[in-house]
């Protein structure tokens, strides 16, 4: 039955032609070709002859990249069904093969493809990075990360498991700003404004404080009330309260201003 139905649809659509029509009548796709571009969705969810979603001149229904995302409207289907609707990941209304930004993080689709505009998946989880709201699984959110390159070593944030290049992992620093200085820690090379670089103060990179090391989110690791950065400056361990500053010793700190360093330099006199 199946068999004959699309037969009588194409003998319809053949008729069509010869009268003078376009053969393409929404009557003749709905009983025949009910998927004009082959592309797993169904020309009824891909819309009229007037829908162009790109403005390439080519009908959404005769178009096999809609959006022009460079991911064909087959991929972003997600299925082969014509009786399913095609998927929209983000919900927002408007389905991936028309939504160049499929999973609202900020990043165009196509912006989310590799160096040779393939369909990637950056953290192997089984989602594209187009789809993907993670793409590098740091923990941070790609809208957060954002496409720019802090570090500059040619890997944009969204997929750099290391954006500041500190040493430390994104995943380990987090988005959590200690200081109140408007960058996350994942993009801030002294997290806790304490003047001590992270990756002075994690050196091993592993997020734990271990022996002559000091936190990277806490100006006082040991709290024992002396700042971290004087601890350093007069060899005691910030990490254990048990060592002090000799006494009869004074330490003080002054900014230094020179250029790209906003750390400070220290004398100490006895």
């Amino acid at each position: 039955m199946r068999k004959s139905l699309r037969l009588a649809g194409t003998l319809l659509a053949v008729m069509g032609a010869a009268c003078g029509g376009d053969g393409d009548s929404d009557s003749a796709r709905s009983a025949g070709t009910s998927d004009a571009d082959g592309d797993g969705i169904s020309n009824a969810d891909e819309g009229s002859k007037a829908d162009d979603a790109d403005k390439d001149g080519i009908p959404n229904y005769q178009d096999l990249d809609s959006d022009f995302d460079g991911i064909s409207d087959a991929v972003e289907a997600g299925d082969d069904d014509l009786s399913t609707p095609p998927i929209d990941t983000d919900e927002d209304g408007t389905p991936d093969f028309l939504d160049t930004d499929s999973d609202d993080d900020g990043i165009s689709d196509s912006d989310e493809l590799d160096s040779k505009f393939a369909v990637i998946d950056t953290d192997e989880d089984g989602i594209p990075d187009y789809l993907d709201p993670d793409s590098d699984g740091d923990g941070i959110n790609d809208r957060d990360e954002g496409q720019i390159d802090s570090d500059g070593d040619g890997i944009p944030n969204f997929r750099d498991l290391d954006s500041d290049g500190d040493g430390i992992s994104d995943e380990i620093e987090g988005n959590a700003d200690p200081d109140m200085d408007g960058a996350g820690n994942f993009l801030d090379l002294d997290s806790d404004g304490d003047f001590v670089p992270d990756a002075e103060e994690d050196k091993n990179g592993n997020g734990k404080v271990d022996p002559g090391e000091s936190s990277p989110y806490g100006s006082d690791t040991d709290n024992d009330g002396t700042p971290d950065l004087i601890e350093i400056i007069a060899g005691s361990d910030p990490s254990d309260a048990k060592e002090s500053i000799p006494l009869g010793d004074f330490y003080f700190v002054l900014p230094y201003e020179g250029p790209g360093d906003s750390r400070a330099k220290a004398s100490s006199y006895k």
